[in-house]
């Protein structure tokens, strides 16, 4: 998850300046709660993500936006998917045709 601030347009500066910062906040404890405690697909609001730095509310890293946070881990996995093409180009295309 990143932080997104996006309660009101005026944060948006804050939103702009904490992407640089490229901190993505790893929740699979979080979303394991959030799944347990859903009732009609919702979820209390004490649940909701809380950016750290400003109280803000948190949304899902997604590529939707300008504020996609590529970080250590994405770098590496894009490394991993690069590799795994590289080596496997021959067989990909033989699939294909």
């Amino acid at each position: 998850m990143n932080c997104s601030h996006n309660k009101i347009k005026k944060i948006c500066v804050i939103k702009k300046f904490l992407a640089v910062m490229k901190k993505l906040y790893y929740n699979e404890k979080q979303v394991r709660e959030m799944v347990k405690e859903q009732k009609q697909c919702k979820i209390p609001s004490n649940l909701v993500p809380k950016c750290p730095v400003c109280s803000g509310h948190m949304e899902v890293n997604l590529r939707c936006d300008s504020y996609f946070v590529e970080d250590e881990n994405w770098y590496a996995s894009y490394d991993r998917y690069k590799d795994f093409l590289e080596k496997n180009i021959n067989l990909l295309f033989q699939v294909i045709i």
